[in-house]
């Protein structure tokens, strides 16, 4: 498995994201598989409306920049995340982290 690390610059969230979380990154994914009949790898991250499975091609797109790390412990279990496919992203969570980074002393 890997997990990767993404940013859009041209994205107005992913701005506001790396931001206030003083991170080059603003999204996360993993990396589950590869489909050998089209050629690309099957990815989970979360979305506007909610964790979905999409395709790493996404990506490929120009507009994002990317990183991806292998993950040596390969002994875990993805049923957490699999039970939260489809569960909607809470963008009122950004606005807690603002006001964290903003108050913090």
């Amino acid at each position: 498995m890997r997990i990767g690390f993404s940013n859009n610059p041209q994205s107005g969230l992913s701005k506001l994201i790396t931001r206030f979380t003083a991170s080059e990154w603003s999204h996360t994914f993993l990396v589950r598989e590869y489909i050998s009949q089209i050629n690309d790898y099957r990815i989970t991250e979360a979305t506007g409306s909610g964790v979905q499975n999409q395709l790493w091609s996404k990506y490929l797109d120009g507009k994002h920049g990317y990183i991806v790390f292998e993950v040596l412990d390969t002994d875990y279990d993805i049923s957490a995340i699999q039970k939260l496919m489809y569960t909607e992203y809470g963008y009122i969570q950004l606005v807690g982290i603002a006001l964290a980074k903003l108050f913090r002393s």
